[in-house]
């Protein structure tokens, strides 16, 4: 019986720090996860084998669900962008705060678009600094009644290199291309401030001067975002992580879901 209190206990103490803010309380409330399931299978087997397997399942467990994820998911293989009006922007904060650091930044706004045949509707409201050699793009996503928002910086280089900073914080879900660099923010809490530094270093760490860099054109970011999203698809049906289902939609290969494995241990391990 005390065996038994002692790890219900473990786990409630887990299920504590996991649901901390800090980000050390919920990396300890991961570890406690973890040694809860080997002492329960340690008292059940008096295994150790047995119980480091019960402990590397927790490594295995996402697989399950992105395999029933991505089961029917489909994704389109040319990506179109249409001129439309914002959703309320009451339920987006973030993307509140957003637009009024780039706009004390001297971003002007060139266009409201919204993305067509995106597995989530996705909205984008577009900005651009002449000054800064910049493109700006603000997201608003709604998924499953879920809303969140998120902003990306974007330079876009002379021989044809696009250098991308967003406070984003979760792994892609695709491949990037070589000629695609991003530059990921630690927190979605970050501002257009800390984008702007990460966004100058990841230049200065490709030795990318702004002279190299082309000066954006309101007429053309659209097809340039579009084009983008292109070469994403077309990058990864060449490395068998998409499938093409028709001339339309593609979807997730066996080897995509390992892939998507793999970014939720990433997503895990740094979050966790």
């Amino acid at each position: 019986m005390r065996d038994t209190l002692t790890i219900i206990g473990l786990f409630l103490l887990a299920y504590a720090f996991r649901s901390c803010q800090p980000v050390r309380l919920r990396r300890l409330g991961t570890l406690l996860y973890v040694v809860a399931t080997i002492t329960m299978i340690l008292l059940i087997t008096d295994s150790y084998f047995i119980a480091a397997l019960g402990a590397l399942a927790w490594l295995a467990f996402p697989l399950l669900p992105i395999a029933l994820q991505t089961k029917n998911l489909r994704l389109p293989i040319r990506n179109k962008l249409t001129e439309e009006d914002l959703p309320s922007m009451k339920h987006f904060p973030g993307a509140e705060l957003a637009i009024r650091q780039l706009e004390a930044y001297e971003f002007e706004p060139c266009s409201k678009l919204h993305w067509e045949g995106a597995p989530s509707n996705q909205h984008l409201l577009v900005f651009w600094n002449p000054h800064l050699r910049l493109s700006a793009t603000i997201t608003l996503c709604i998924h499953r009644h879920v809303t969140y928002s998120y902003f990306s910086l974007i330079s876009r280089t002379n021989d044809g290199q696009t250098f991308r900073t967003t406070n984003f914080h979760r792994p892609t879900t695709l491949m990037l291309p070589p000629e695609q660099h991003l530059s990921q923010l630690k927190s979605p809490c970050c501002g257009i401030r800390d984008a702007l530094d990460r966004h100058r270093k990841s230049l200065q760490d490709h030795q990318i001067t702004i002279c190299e860099l082309r000066i954006p054109c309101p007429e053309s970011i659209n097809k340039e975002l579009i084009q983008d999203k292109d070469n994403v698809i077309e990058h990864n049906l060449k490395q068998g992580i998409i499938t093409a289902v028709d001339h339309q939609h593609s979807k997730y290969s066996w080897r995509g879901q390992l892939f998507l494995w793999r970014q939720s241990l990433k997503d895990l391990l740094r979050i966790c």
